[in-house]
């Protein structure tokens, strides 16, 4: 089969197109900047403002402004993301598609079932996002609502503190010469953390779904961890002994609590800890 990536040189993408490309399909990769892997075509596009006009049987839309805490909050992520989606509709109106989104949609709320209004921009984006696809799309559509996702190829994905994913921000953080680390907010937020090989092998199954309605999927792993306890992994994980400090003021960014949602997700993971998955 001919799949569309979007944003197959990023993190998830390029353990995507490895999959896809082990499964015997041919992989055209639309993004920014080049793929460090094989793939039958790649378009260095920017999304936002064109996209190219190819032919192909599926899509999985991966292509997102995306970071950590402080890069959520960046108001003008939401028309970013907007611009993307609009474009890959029209590249992939009449092709099934896999548009991922994330578990940060159920800010604010209290269960999964309460009406969506999260408070991030980022959260925002993917809501609007959802029900663009949804509206626009009409039929074979897949939604798929993740947690965090965290590899070994993630580690050395550091960007700016704030702005990349918490793993690699506290990696670099660790590694860097002084006795102590300091951990935005009071370390009792929870994450959960979905290995990037796990989400894989759950997309690539949508391959062969032929429904055509369009469906919800919000999906995780049995890795449900505090940030306070994630440190401590981390720094056993790298042979260090540093003394955590916590800064409080960070806890304003904090909007959703995972722990309040993940008993109705459904697990997807075989990567049962932080370190087996930061060996893989």
């Amino acid at each position: 089969m001919r799949i569309i990536v979007t944003g197959g040189s990023g993190f998830l993408g390029q353990e995507l197109v490895q999959l896809l490309h082990t499964l015997g399909h041919q992989i055209v990769n639309v993004d920014l900047v080049s793929s460090d892997y094989s793939v039958t075509e790649e378009f260095l596009v920017d999304l936002t403002y064109n996209y190219p006009k190819i032919k192909c049987d599926f899509c999985f839309h991966l292509a997102s402004g995306a970071g950590g805490i402080l890069f959520n909050q960046k108001e003008e992520v939401i028309e970013y993301n907007d611009r993307m989606n609009k474009n890959v509709l029209s590249m992939c109106e009449n092709i099934p598609l896999v548009f991922i989104s994330s578990a940060n949609v159920f800010e604010g709320l209290d269960n999964i079932y309460q009406p969506l209004n999260p408070i991030t921009s980022y959260a925002k984006s993917k809501v609007s996002g959802e029900r663009f696809f949804h509206l626009n799309k009409k039929e074979k559509l897949h939604i798929i609502r993740i947690t965090n996702i965290f590899g070994k190829s993630q580690i050395n994905k550091f960007i700016k503190y704030g702005e990349s994913h918490v793993i690699p921000d506290m990696f670099k953080k660790i590694e860097q010469n002084s006795d102590k680390i300091e951990v935005w907010g009071d370390g009792t937020q929870t994450r959960n953390f979905l290995h990037v090989s796990d989400l894989c092998k759950y997309l690539v199954g949508f391959i062969n779904d032929h429904s055509t309605l369009i469906k919800y999927y919000n999906v995780c792993s049995s890795i449900t961890i505090s940030i306070s306890d994630l440190v401590k992994e981390l720094l056993k994980f790298l042979n260090k002994n540093k003394k955590i400090v916590y800064n409080n003021s960070y806890m304003q960014y904090e909007n959703i609590r995972i722990s309040h949602f993940i008993k109705e997700f459904y697990n997807i993971g075989t990567i049962l800890t932080i370190k087996e998955g930061l060996l893989v």
